[in-house]
C-alpha cells in the first residue's frame, strides 16, 4: 500500500519525501499513458482509471495548490480521495481541516493526529505532517487496514455528503437556468 502525493515531480516536496520509498510521487507512467491516448474516452472508462489508480492506494496525501496562505482555501484535489473512498492527509494552510469539516465533511483524527491543522508556521506545520506521514508508513498494512475498516463509516459519511452537495448545487444551477 502506498501514499500518493500528486505534484509535479520536480517539486521539492517531491525529492524530499521519495527519500522514504513508501511515497508514490504521481501516478504510474502506464496510467498516465492511458490517460493521454484515450482523451476521448466516456466518463465511465475515465472513471475506471481513477479506480485502478486508487486501488492499492490506503491513505492520499492531498498535496492543496497553496501552503503558506493566511486562511484555509481548498482546490477539487481533497474531493478526489472522497469520491475514492479513502482516507486522507491534507498538505494545506493552517485550519484546511477545520474548514473541511464547516462543509459537514469528517477527518480521521482517532488514527492521524491531525495537529498540524493548528500549525500557523508553516515549515512547522510541513515538518509535523512530514513526521506523521512517516509514522503511518512505518506500520504494519494490517493496522493500515484496520484503520481504514474502524474508519468505514467516515469515509461512506464523506461519500455520500460530497454527493448531496454535489446534487443540490446541480438543482441550484438547474434553477438558475430554468429563470433564464
Amino acid at each position: 500500500m502506498k501514499v500518493r502525493i500528486l505534484t509535479n515531480t520536480n517539486t521539492i516536496l517531491n525529492e524530499n519525501w521519495n527519500v522514504y520509498g513508501d511515497v508514490d510521487a504521481s501516478p504510474s507512467q502506464p496510467y498516465v499513458d492511458r490517460i493521454i491516448t484515450n482523451e476521448s474516452n466516456s466518463h465511465r472508462k475515465k472513471q475506471s482509471l481513477r479506480e485502478e489508480f486508487y486501488k492499492d492506494i490506503g491513505i492520499d496525501i492531498v498535496a492543496e495548490t497553496v501552503f503558506d496562505y493566511p486562511v484555509p482555501k481548498i482546490t477539487e484535489k481533497i474531493f478526489r480521495p472522497i469520491i475514492n473512498k479513502k482516507m486522507f492527509i491534507v498538505l494545506g494552510p493552517a485550519n484546511t481541516l477545520s474548514y473541511i469539516k464547516s462543509f459537514g465533511l469528517k477527518t480521521f483524527n482517532n488514527f492521524i493526529n491531525e495537529d498540524y491543522d493548528n500549525i500557523e508556521n508553516p515549515i512547522e506545520r510541513f515538518n509535523f505532517v512530514t513526521s506523521e506521514i512517516k509514522r503511518i508508513c512505518s506500520l504494519d498494512l494490517q493496522d493500515i487496514n484496520k484503520a481504514i475498516n474502524d474508519n468505514r463509516d467516515i469515509i461512506e459519511h464523506n461519500f455520500r455528503t460530497l454527493t448531496s452537495i454535489e446534487i443540490e448545487d446541480y438543482k441550484k444551477l438547474d434553477s438558475i437556468f430554468d429563470n433564464l
